[in-house]
C-alpha cells in the first residue's frame, strides 16, 4: 500500500470480502531496508538487510523495527548514532524499491548477534486508529465504455 512516495502498509490476505493491510507498526511486517547516511550523503546508498516491525514504541508511539546487524556499520571517532532516511530495497516480492520509509538514529557498532532496535520517524501511517478500510468495487461492465452490458 503506497501513497505517494512513502509505504504506509504492506497488502496481506486477500479474499473476495475483503483484504487485510499491514501498516510499518504491525508486529511481524518485515522489510529490506536502504539508508541513506545524511552526515556523508554523496556515499551510496546502504544494504541494512531485513528488519521486523515489534510495534509501536510505548513511549513515543513510532514504529519500531528490530535491525540483524549481519554487516554492522563501524562506529567512527567514537560516534556512536548516524543519522539516515531510511528506503525500500528491491527483492521484496510485491514492494517496490526506493519508497521513503522514514528517518532513524542508526546504531553503529555491532549488536553481538541481538539486533538494534530502532524507532522510525517520520513514518506515514495514514490509517492510523483505524479499525477497518473500506474500498468500494466498481461494475466491471461500467468500465467497458464500448462494449456491451
Amino acid at each position: 500500500m503506497v501513497r505517494g512516495a512513502r509505504l504506509v502498509g504492506r497488502l496481506g490476505a486477500v479474499s473476495g470480502f475483503g483484504a487485510t493491510v499491514r501498516l510499518l507498526a504491525d508486529p511481524g511486517l518485515e522489510l529490506t531496508v536502504l539508508a541513506e547516511r545524511l552526515d556523508t550523503p554523496d556515499e551510496a546508498p546502504l544494504l541494512l538487510g531485513r528488519w521486523v516491525s515489534t510495534g509501536r514504541d510505548p513511549a513515543s508511539g513510532q514504529p519500531r523495527f528490530v535491525w540483524r546487524d549481519v554487516v554492522p556499520l563501524p562506529p567512527e571517532n567514537g560516534v556512536r548514532t548516524a543519522r539516515a532516511r531510511l528506503y525500500t530495497a528491491a527483492g521484496d516480492l510485491g514492494l517496490p524499491g526506493g519508497l521513503l520509509l522514514g528517518y532513524a538514529d542508526l546504531p553503529l557498532g555491532s549488536s553481538g548477534g541481538a539486533g538494534h532496535v530502532v524507532l522510525l520517524e517520520g513514518a506515514e501511517d495514514a490509517a492510523r486508529g483505524e479499525e477497518s478500510l473500506w474500498v468500494r468495487q466498481s461494475d466491471s461492465r461500467i468500465l467497458d465504455v464500448g462494449g456491451a452490458p
